[in-house]
């Protein structure tokens, strides 16, 4: 099936079919995906849900999305959003978004299950095209053990300033939810409570301020026994700005319990090539990653990314990004090369 798959999507995206597909008015039918060839120099896999080592891999990094999106009426729509993720079979892919959204004036309410927003693309969380490189960066977005979404409701207001300047808040809550995941190769449960959160966002063109913070306690659960509370109260802060031709991205994330981490990314178009560089620290200053590529659109809707990166961590056995516990020898660092083909419709 993970062939039949392949085929049709790119079919779709030789023939012309990159862009949204309009059944009516009302209903909009979009789309997106990634497949890549990825490959590092150490036999220790690398990267949550992706597990890249010494041998080429052509299912790493591979996602295909759907959204059927539905306008109702002026002040009702819907969206559905489907997802075969990195650690997903493409038979079992992962439902990432599904609410009601009801529209007055300045003000939206959302209900039913949405992305977490802490991020600065969270929206675009699994759309390569959407953002220079590759991969979210790993320092930043790995940090939710691939948990992306949540089940609840979310307030949107968006206000005017300026012409130029707009300001949206957003408060969310979230019910109490268990997820799985794999931590270090073991499989674990995050037994989650009720919790809450506000993003604020500042747009001026092309330029992005994010801000935002969560609440939430949670459980670490190993074949039901708990394994370790976390009371986190997280914050986020994040912006892109165009500078004279230069995009600058800069996240970072913080809890006083898991230290700061953070990235800084800058790319620029020349002509019809994107160079871009990232850097970037997980958990203090003990994990560092150093990635360079580039970025070619083939069509509006279909790009080409080379990419290195570089990872080095501590020679400790359980670290940074690497995804296995070590013994000795402990390998601490990894080199990553990956082209990946990218596409929305």
């Amino acid at each position: 099936m993970k062939h039949w798959i392949i085929i049709i999507s790119l079919w779709m995206i030789t023939f012309g079919a990159c862009a949204q597909y309009s059944f009516n008015d009302a209903i909009r039918v979009s789309g997106f995906g990634t497949f890549s060839l990825s490959r590092s120099d150490n036999s220790v896999p690398v990267f949550s849900y992706r597990d890249i080592h010494d041998e080429t891999c052509e299912n790493c990094d591979s996602t295909l999305g759907l959204q059927l999106d539905w306008v109702i009426n002026e002040q009702f729509r819907s969206s559905v959003q489907v997802v075969k993720r990195p650690q997903d079979d493409y038979s079992d892919p992962e439902l990432e978004w599904a609410y009601l959204a009801y529209t007055q004036g300045s003000s939206t309410l959302k209900l039913g299950r949405l992305r977490i927003p802490i991020f600065l693309l969270s929206e675009y969380y699994y759309v390569s095209a959407a953002y220079p490189w590759i991969r979210p960066p790993h320092d930043i977005y790995d940090s939710f053990v691939g948990i992306t979404h949540y089940n609840g409701a979310a307030y949107e207001w968006e206000h005017w300033l300026t012409d130029q300047l707009q300001l949206k808040v957003s408060p969310y809550v979230a019910a109490p939810e268990k997820n799985d995941y794999q931590f270090y190769g073991e499989p674990f449960t995050l037994d989650s409570d009720s919790a809450y959160g506000l993003t604020v966002d500042l747009f001026q063109d092309d330029h992005q301020l994010h801000l935002s913070y969560l609440s939430v306690n949670s459980d670490q659960k190993q074949n039901g026994n708990t394994v370790y509370h976390y009371d986190l109260d997280m914050l986020s802060a994040g912006f892109n700005y165009l500078y004279h031709g230069y995009n600058i991205s800069f996240e970072t994330l913080y809890e006083s319990g898991l230290f700061a981490d953070w990235y800084l990314g800058i790319s620029r178009d020349i002509g019809s090539w994107s160079p871009y560089v990232q850097y970037g620290q997980l958990r203090g200053h003990a994990n560092q990653t150093y990635l360079a590529g580039i970025r070619y659109p083939i069509t509006p809707r279909l790009v080409l990314n080379a990419e290195w990166e570089y990872v080095r961590t501590p020679k400790i056995p359980l670290t940074g990004h690497f995804t296995q516990v070590q013994t000795a020898p402990i390998d601490n660092d990894s080199n990553i090369f990956t082209l990946a083909l990218s596409f929305t419709f």
